[in-house]
């Protein structure tokens, strides 16, 4: 029996993918030409960091909501679980985007290639990071709450707390950084399955909006002038509240929007909110290439016009995949779905 879907949800996690898509699109850009708070094209890099404040985090969160439900099938059905929609896509998509990145690694920023792949088991493979950490997240849910059964959910948003007030000053060994500063997300997301499926008045979604983003544009502002003064781990600790309340923000949209779900554009974002892990392994190859070629070949000036081409071809190209793949019955090889 296939679970009912939660319309808030699908549109958030559309919303955050769309944001991972147009946040790797600038992200491209500032990296081939350097570009910074003093530079040429600076809002474009400012428009990377305020993307970067949040975009990832919101993801985890997304991420965790229905882990309590996860947990309550059989231990063997639900590590293999995570393995088949986690585990299996990211090491199918890390050979398919590193034999791509080999054949053209003369042009791309990172020069990923084949020793990339043959190292993604135990160094996180380019964009595909979420999905390694989030594998790990999951099992260590699912570890603590077969030893705690009763307490798992508030001992590991403790744990998840301390490890984000210590991530500053850890060493830099395997994942400790990156896990260490999302768990805390994935934690919270285990909390909030009843703001989405709980009924409330819409003007009381509305006042969540208004306020989550005013406090967003505040904290947002802060964040940058922080960054700008190179102020480390101050900015840091700053991006917690600029992550954390960029979601809420993110969420309230979506419950409102959601209000609106027979409306065509509406059914378009939830829609890439249920086809988001197809959007989030594919658009990488079709971005980078049409960054390069717009770039290096056709030499146009315009930042903000490539930021933009390159974010539409990424998703047409990431929809046109989405379709095919189920057309030609592709799910099990390249996502071990059915």
């Amino acid at each position: 029996m296939q679970k009912k879907r939660i319309h808030a949800i699908d549109i958030a996690k559309g919303m955050a993918v769309l944001l991972v898509v147009f946040g790797h699109a600038v992200q491209g850009i500032n990296s081939s030409e350097h570009l910074g708070f003093t530079t040429a094209w600076s809002s474009i890099y400012i428009t990377k960091a305020v993307i970067y404040s949040f975009h990832m985090p919101a993801f985890f969160i997304l991420s965790g909501l229905f882990v309590n439900h996860w947990l309550q099938k059989p231990t063997r059905v639900a590590f293999w679980d995570k393995v088949k929609r986690l585990v299996y896509p990211y090491f199918v998509w890390s050979i398919i985007l590193g034999t791509i990145m080999q054949v053209v690694q003369k042009y791309t920023n990172g020069g990923l290639g084949f020793k990339e792949v043959i190292q993604a088991p135990i160094v996180p493979f380019s964009e595909y990071w979420y999905l390694y950490l989030l594998f790990f997240f999951f099992m260590t849910y699912l570890v603590v709450a077969k030893l705690c059964p009763r307490g798992y959910k508030p001992l590991l948003l403790i744990i998840g707390a301390l490890l984000f007030i210590g991530y500053p000053f850890f060493p830099d060994v395997w994942i400790l950084i990156k896990f260490s500063k999302f768990f805390i997300f994935f934690a919270l997301g285990t909390y909030l399955l009843e703001f989405f499926t709980a009924e409330e008045k819409r003007n009381h979604t509305w006042i969540g909006f208004g306020l989550s983003t005013g406090a967003f544009i505040f904290v947002e502002t802060l964040y940058i002038l922080i960054l700008r003064a190179n102020h480390v781990v101050l900015s840091n600790y700053t991006w917690f509240f600029t992550a954390t309340i960029g979601t809420a923000m993110l969420c309230f949209a979506a419950k409102l929007i959601a209000t609106q779900a027979n409306h065509r554009s509406v059914r378009a974002l939830e829609y890439t909110g249920v086809i988001s892990m197809q959007i989030y392994v594919m658009h990488i190859i079709p971005l980078a290439g049409t960054r390069i070629f717009l770039l290096r070949f056709v030499h146009v000036t315009n930042l903000w016009l490539v930021a933009m081409i390159i974010f539409m071809v990424a998703l047409i190209f990431s929809y046109l995949g989405s379709y095919i793949i189920k057309r030609c019955h592709l799910n099990e090889w390249l996502f071990a779905e059915k």
